[in-house]
């Protein structure tokens, strides 16, 4: 009583009553709901008005705000893929394409088509489109009502000499042809026939979508519906995957705490880490990528990991010490950095070992050589480095780079150790499977002059794909040795 009168309080109340049904009124009269910055996440960087003309551009004579049903931002790892790709439209890089074997017998087209729309239905991220530069910040969009894009050819006629360059002339024709982010879905699907009753899928999108985990999850989700389809049953309905949970969980941590750590982690680096023999040229735009690949015997691959389990250190954390030591030689310097992509599966996000997107991330890894300490205790203390970052892995490796108080990106390779859930590769190597690994083919590269993927299940593997035109050969062939 002592700071407002009664009839303030009374004006501020009548006041208040006023203008909440002014805005009921007004929702009442809108024939659709309407997508807000602060429903998207997307303040305070995109006002209301900015959001709303956004909406109401016509794409394909069809209103955004009628096709549109979720607008949101990008995860660190779909920004730099984004930027990347726009910066040079002529590369390949994180163009994925797949190459299968379907299983003898025949295909039922139609049912496997149905499958697929399905499973678009079933993913958000498969229905996302990208716009760079129309709002303040870049947003990723949500449609609706979406069929995939799906191509039949038959090459059956053909000896199979013609067979195989009529195949080989398409998949490069499909890598070059890429994909326009603003259309959906950035995906598309290729049926080929090769014999009376053999074809071949040719699965191509953009890596912006999926990660390595949701490969063999989105899989056997197809194995699973298409027999559904293929038998006239009704496919049991499941609650959608929205990758925005996602983006609203990475929107909840606080980016001055990952600025604090990173800071700290990056201090007193004095310079970037770069291959001596990388050309000089700019180093994200030639597209010529190779691959150089090396399998570890089973003997060795067991005594390695026999190894990392003795020293309490993971394959990984081997492979990440054994890749600085040399990088440290060829770069003359004891204190490197390295790129790492890492799983960014939050445990605490509802059915995240289920999900599909891109939930990863590239970060650097800093490793200091110190030649007085063993080996084995070296690495374990690189590995509980690495631990420790991954409390901060959902910053954007921009923003790390911009802390690091260094111009010009930190490093110039990066190391990819594959984890994917053992089960669901079972999956894909039973007999019955629709879709099995081990007839695929895989195209995938970066826009990294060098990337090293590793990947471990009976055997260890190696794979070192390089920048043809900026990393010569006989260097990545001396890396093998080394």
């Amino acid at each position: 009583p002592e700071h407002y009168r009664q009839e303030t309080i009374e004006n501020l109340a009548a006041s208040y009553e006023k203008n909440l049904k002014l805005l009921i009124a007004h929702c009442k009269q809108k024939q659709q709901a309407e997508l807000t910055p602060s429903d998207c996440g997307l303040s305070p960087e995109v006002s209301y008005q900015e959001l709303d003309e956004f909406l109401s551009q016509y794409v394909g004579g069809v209103s955004m705000r009628e096709k549109v049903s979720a607008v949101y931002r990008l995860s660190p790892m779909q920004q730099g893929m984004l930027f990347h790709s726009m910066v040079d439209t002529a590369s390949h890089a994180y163009k994925e394409q797949f190459t299968f074997d379907l299983p003898p017998g025949g295909i039922n087209v139609s049912a496997f088509r149905k499958t697929w729309d399905y499973i678009l239905q079933q993913h958000t991220v498969l229905r996302s489109s990208f716009w760079a530069s129309e709002l303040n910040i870049p947003v990723q969009c949500v449609h609706e009502d979406l069929s995939l894009p799906f191509v039949e050819l038959d090459y059956s006629a053909m000896p199979a000499s013609q067979q195989k360059q009529a195949l080989d002339s398409f998949l490069q024709a499909d890598i070059e042809k890429g994909f326009d982010f603003t259309v959906v879905p950035l995906m598309r699907m290729t049926l080929i026939k090769t014999a009376n009753q053999s074809h071949k899928l040719v699965w191509t999108f953009h890596h912006i979508l999926l990660d390595g985990w949701s490969f063999p999850i989105l899989i056997r989700k197809v194995s699973d519906a298409y027999k559904y389809f293929a038998n006239h049953e009704r496919f049991p309905i499941f609650e959608t995957d929205r990758f925005q949970d996602y983006i609203k969980y990475l929107g909840s941590k606080t980016k001055q705490d990952h600025q604090v750590f990173w800071s700290e982690y990056l201090k007193g680096v004095e310079t970037q880490t770069v291959l001596p023999f990388v050309g000089q040229k700019n180093k994200e735009s030639a597209s010529t990528f190779a691959d150089c690949n090396f399998i570890f015997t089973l003997d060795v691959s067991e005594r390695i990991k026999k190894y990392a389990q003795q020293h309490h250190v993971t394959v990984n954390s081997l492979i990440q010490g054994v890749w600085a030591i040399l990088l440290s030689r060829y770069a003359e310097q004891s204190d490197v950095i390295y790129g790492a992509t890492v799983a960014s599966r939050p445990e605490d996000l509802t059915g995240w070992e289920h999900r599909v997107g891109l939930y990863i991330n590239t970060l650097p890894v800093r490793a200091t050589i110190n030649k007085e300490m063993k080996i084995v205790d070296w690495i374990g203390e690189l590995q509980q480095s690495h631990i420790r970052t991954r409390e901060h892995q959902y910053a954007a490796l921009s923003d790390i780079q911009k802390w690091s108080g260094l111009s010009g990106n930190l490093f110039d390779n990066i190391l990819v150790f594959e984890n994917y859930p053992t089960d669901f590769i079972l999956d894909l190597l039973s007999d019955d499977a629709l879709i099995r690994v081990d007839s695929m083919a895989v195209r995938e590269q970066t826009n990294y002059p060098l990337t090293i993927v590793v990947g471990l299940s009976d055997r260890l593997t190696i794979r070192l794909s390089y920048n043809e035109d900026l990393v010569p050969g006989f260097y990545v062939e001396n890396i093998r040795s080394h």
